[in-house]
């Protein structure tokens, strides 16, 4: 496997998080500089720790979703209507006030891949039972379970070549030392380990500080939170590299990703607005036709349109070409 280009990513991308374009840009390019550390080592016996739903790590490995994937199917009324007559399990519903995500209803009528991905990984591991069902339809991972990062991982001492975690920074600094130590002890000798934090300025970039005014309502529903985590573990070069010795790995290659301006997209975005996009959906749903395939089509053109000169730094002023975040490839002494 070769590694993949932003802009690849990103179209790939767009087919599942369509109305979340601003993710998918996001990631596409951490992704892009992951694809480039990860694929020496992709034959090696290998774990994504922190696999979420898979969808971020089969685009980047290359798969290409059917048009007609749909990765919000079942989380409105509208969808389980459907589904009773498409006879799914509805028992597999499950639901969280604060988690759109929470919920999955798995439809055997929906086309989920149009090109696998051109790689796998031997396991996979994620915090919600819910990634884990999501996950397992893209056919990327050989075995997959649910549990808490925190927690110690039922593999033997010394099995893995290749360890990719996505999420290691979402584990509580009190945890992180701990966790790393757990991930090299089922690292054998040279093998290698990609992960990716927050830099230690990304709070200084925020869009939402320079509205020191406003209440802290309106910027949580803005926001959702999610500067709060991606200040949660953001660490300097050296704090980076000192922990993870600390811990049992050299570092081999820090790289940096995501532009200031991606990430200003990113923080503002269309977050708040997903709910609305999300009924606006049920009800095209329930329309006779192709209706919601058509639209969706031509939502991801016009989005790809305005969005992809983003992919490329080039585009970018001096300044907003800074990047937000480290990637790394440590190996175990």
């Amino acid at each position: 496997m070769t590694s993949e280009k932003v802009e690849d990513i990103f179209s790939r991308l767009l087919t599942a998080m369509w109305l979340r374009p601003e993710r998918a840009l996001y990631d596409a390019h951490i992704l892009s500089k992951v694809s480039k550390l990860i694929t020496p080592y992709l034959e090696s016996n290998s774990l994504e720790f922190g696999c979420l739903d898979g969808v971020p790590t089969f685009a980047m490995l290359g798969g290409v979703f059917s048009d007609g994937f749909d990765d919000y199917f079942g989380m409105t009324r509208a969808d389980n209507v459907s589904a009773s007559i498409e006879k799914i399990d509805t028992s597999q519903v499950q639901a969280s006030p604060n988690d759109y995500f929470e919920t999955f209803l798995e439809s055997t009528a929906l086309p989920i891949i149009a090109t696998p991905a051109k790689s796998s990984f031997n396991f996979g591991v994620s915090h919600k039972l819910s990634h884990i069902n999501r996950s397992e339809r893209l056919g990327i991972y050989g075995k997959l379970w649910a549990q808490s990062l925190s927690e110690p991982l039922p593999l033997d001492e010394g099995s893995l070549g290749l360890i990719y975690a996505p999420m290691l920074f979402w584990v509580p600094e009190r945890d992180l030392p701990s966790t790393i130590r757990e991930l090299c002890r089922c690292s054998r000798v040279d093998g290698r380990l990609i992960t990716t934090f927050p830099k230690e300025d990304y709070a200084d970039h925020l869009l939402l500080s320079r509205v020191p005014n406003a209440t802290t309502d309106w910027k949580r529903a803005i926001d959702g939170g999610s500067s709060e985590r991606l200040c949660a573990n953001n660490l300097g070069r050296d704090d980076l590299q000192m922990l993870f010795r600390d811990c049992g790995y050299v570092t081999e290659v820090i790289e940096e990703a995501i532009p200031i301006r991606v990430a200003q997209v990113y923080e503002i975005g269309f977050r708040a607005m997903f709910p609305v996009f999300l009924k606006m959906r049920s009800q095209l749903i329930q329309l006779k036709g192709d209706s919601l395939l058509e639209i969706k089509k031509h939502w991801i053109s016009t989005v790809k349109d305005f969005l992809d000169p983003l992919c490329r730094e080039s585009n970018l002023d001096e300044r907003g070409r800074a990047r937000t975040w480290h990637v790394l490839s440590l190996k175990k002494i």
